[in-house]
């Protein structure tokens, strides 16, 4: 019954937590970028904006797209660096 409805004692969550962050991975780097729109003010990361004017559509790429594997097979390592630009 406990176990049901998640019941447990501080040691028993304590061995749980334990347990279920033993199984995340490495950390991520995460990139943000701190833009201000010109439309409404609002600042931060594009990605991350409110939808309040930033729902219309527009080219998201302005410039010319370029193949980042242009082999047929993708290769597992990058010859560089990924860099943020």
């Amino acid at each position: 019954m406990r176990r049901l409805y998640h019941l447990m004692e501080e040691e028993e969550v304590r061995v749980e937590l334990l347990s279920v962050l033993s199984l995340v991975g490495p950390p991520v780097e995460l990139w943000f970028e701190e833009k201000v729109c010109t439309a409404c003010g609002q600042s931060g990361d594009p990605r991350l904006m409110s939808g309040f004017c930033h729902l219309s559509r527009g080219r998201r790429h302005p410039g010319r797209l370029e193949l980042f594997h242009p082999f047929a097979e993708p290769t597992r390592e990058h010859p560089g660096k990924v860099t943020k630009q």
